[in-house]
């Protein structure tokens, strides 16, 4: 009832059909059946409460695990522990089948699975610090110097004792104002 009740709240707000589709709440037919309820027992209108459960449970019945959801289930916390580890779903669907006589189909796991990444968004955070606060390092390989005459990559730039190029960038964060520091590792 919880997605429901979403998808109400949404309409009040003025959303559009395509737009809470788009959030994935429920396709766009489910969602035009909820607003016609809605339009008719009138929990569009701002001034009223949300509808409770169980006026909702008057109007939508909650959904029957099917056959292929009921012959998952056994198995969710398994199948979870190798989507982590990031085992392919035809890899799960062998080993369910060579160590449980799993009798369910591919297609069942690979949309229990899509469920799964649905359900676990990346989490991003934008950070932000004061002038002077932060800032980015990193170090790495120099480049290669090359004789402007030539066109030839000289080997330790032409120096006999400078064994390696080493280079270091400092990216300050609130003025994005990027340093550039040359090293040279002496034999």
């Amino acid at each position: 009832m919880h997605e429901i009740r979403q998808i109400i709240f949404r309409l009040r707000q003025g959303d559009s059909i395509r737009g809470i589709a788009r959030a994935e709440l429920a396709d766009r037919k489910k969602i035009r059946k909820v607003r016609k309820i809605a339009v008719q027992q009138d929990w569009l209108n701002l001034k009223k409460e949300l509808p409770s459960d169980e006026e909702l449970s008057n109007f939508f019945k909650p959904h029957p695990i099917n056959s292929t959801q009921a012959l998952i289930l056994p198995y969710q916390k398994q199948i979870e522990e190798w989507f982590k580890k990031g085992i392919q779903v035809t890899t799960i669907h062998v080993a369910l089948q060579r160590q449980y006589h799993f009798m369910g189909s591919y297609h069942a796991i690979q949309r229990y699975i899509r469920k799964l990444k649905n359900k676990t968004p990346e989490v991003t955070m934008m950070l932000e610090f004061k002038p002077g606060e932060c800032a980015q390092v990193d170090f790495g390989a120099g480049p290669l110097i090359v004789d402007a005459t030539t066109g030839e990559i000289l080997e330790n730039a032409g120096c006999e004792k400078i064994y390696e190029i080493f280079q270091s960038k400092a990216l300050l964060k609130s003025s994005k104002k990027l340093y550039h520091l040359l090293q040279c590792k002496l034999e």
